[in-house]
């Protein structure tokens, strides 16, 4: 996946692992096949259909089957694309769990217009690449692919196959538990307004200046407007560049990050830290995440990109269903609920400890702010060991720091599960 070839059925984690399987049944992915004719990517988008029976699954090749017989014409390509792409569009915003393109996506160009379905209707997507021997060998390409091509055409085709990295690669939550979280940050913003009143001064003292508005919300200050997806997530490795640069190479070239692609994870979510700028909900990543965790991810976050246009998606903001959105969350013990529990708050430093999860920020700002925002409540926590004043809140405790800077404590960490990709744009 990824643009790397997999050695075989067992690196996919969405057809082999339950785990996985059963969350992606209740979420929204997008798979983006990609593969030059007779690879086989067909034959794994097939094995992919059989484990979820209701996907949509739209291929060009599709509108050249008459009655079973498959008749190619290659004058009628551009009219196969438009309808497959008009299927792959009726399927996103019937909000269908799983969606499945079906082509060959040999350059990005081609597969573009399915990135920005997915940006649109917030759809996880998986880039696949199927992993038979010959998926690169011209010679038995030809022989095996069904629209005739001979392997002078198929090597063709293959000097024009793109090589294609993510702009980062994270733990993606689906839509309805990063509705969950985002309610959860407006949630403990309101009681924080209401029960320190410091924070609540300094707040409408930055936000409402001399216009004497007496009610400060968290949608008067915070959002997710600009970004490319409504749906959140934690980020692992940061390339934020359109080109394949040697860290974004080295980092794919990673056996756990092949394996990890497209497996579901478990994030423990410890608490969450409001500043005048950003909201983000803080990740306490485990060994095994660790190892996923980029040299370059505690630089920045979530950025709110453009495509490779130049243009920004504008996302469906319609995160709906309130209620049900535990679904794939459960408030449990677990390793880090002896640090919920110290009398005394120990800062979560070293590696990782940047690790979150972005759920809103201030119009100035961009999301990306999120990361230096937890950089900054590290460097509180170390200052400000002893003693600590706490506000009792409702499973949590708030501690304000000044400055507009409050952290919430989860009295039990929240455990809430993600999906391991790549974010393309």
């Amino acid at each position: 996946m990824d643009g790397r070839q997999r050695t075989n059925e067992d690196d996919f984690p969405f057809i082999t692992n339950k785990k996985t399987v059963k969350y992606i049944h209740h979420s929204k992915v997008m798979f983006i096949m990609r593969g030059l004719p007779g690879s086989g990517k067909s034959t794994l988008a097939s094995q992919i259909v059989a484990k979820y029976p209701n996907a949509v699954i739209c291929s060009a090749d599709d509108f050249f089957m008459t009655r079973g017989r498959y008749r190619y014409d290659s004058r009628q390509i551009r009219v196969a694309h438009e309808r497959c792409q008009s299927k792959a569009a009726d399927g996103c915003h019937s909000g269908a769990n799983v969606v499945i393109i079906d082509n060959t996506n040999l350059r990005f160009c081609q597969m573009k217009i399915y990135v920005d379905l997915a940006a649109k209707y917030n759809y996880t997507i998986l880039v696949i690449n199927p992993s038979t021997w010959w998926s690169r060998d011209a010679a038995e390409l030809s022989k095996r692919n069904i629209h005739g091509l001979t392997r002078w055409e198929i090597e063709d085709k293959l000097r024009s196959y793109e090589d294609i990295l993510p702009l980062y690669w994270g733990w993606f939550l689906n839509e309805n538990d990063s509705d969950m979280l985002m309610e959860m940050g407006k949630k403990y913003f309101s009681a924080c307004m209401r029960k320190i009143p410091k924070f609540c001064q300094q707040m409408k003292k930055r936000y409402c200046g001399a216009n004497g508005r007496s009610f400060l919300s968290y949608d008067d200050i915070y959002s997710r407007q600009n970004a490319s997806v409504q749906t959140i997530h934690c980020t692992a490795f940061y390339k934020g560049s359109n080109q394949l640069t040697p860290d974004g190479l080295s980092y794919r070239s990673q056996q756990v990050v092949q394996k990890a692609m497209g497996r579901v994870y478990v994030l423990h979510v410890i608490g969450i830290a409001i500043t005048p700028n950003t909201v983000g909900a803080r990740v306490a990543l485990n060994q095994h995440q660790m190892l996923l965790w980029g040299r370059n991810g505690d630089d920045c976050q979530e950025l709110p990109h453009q495509n490779r246009d130049g243009r920004n998606v504008h996302p469906d903001n319609s995160l709906r269903n309130v209620t049900a959105r535990l679904r794939t969350m459960s408030l449990t013990d677990g390793p880090y609920e002896e640090l919920c529990k110290r009398p005394r708050f120990s800062p979560v430093s070293g590696p990782g400890s940047q690790a979150h999860l972005t759920l809103g920020w201030a119009a100035h700002c961009q999301a990306m702010q999120t990361g230096s925002d937890h950089l900054e409540v590290i460097n509180l926590e170390a200052r400000s060991l002893s003693n600590p004043k706490v506000i009792q809140l409702d499973g949590a405790v708030g501690r304000y720091y000044g400055d507009g800077q409050c952290v919430i404590y989860f009295d039990k960490p929240l455990d809430v599960k993600a999906l391991f990709s790549g974010m393309y744009g």
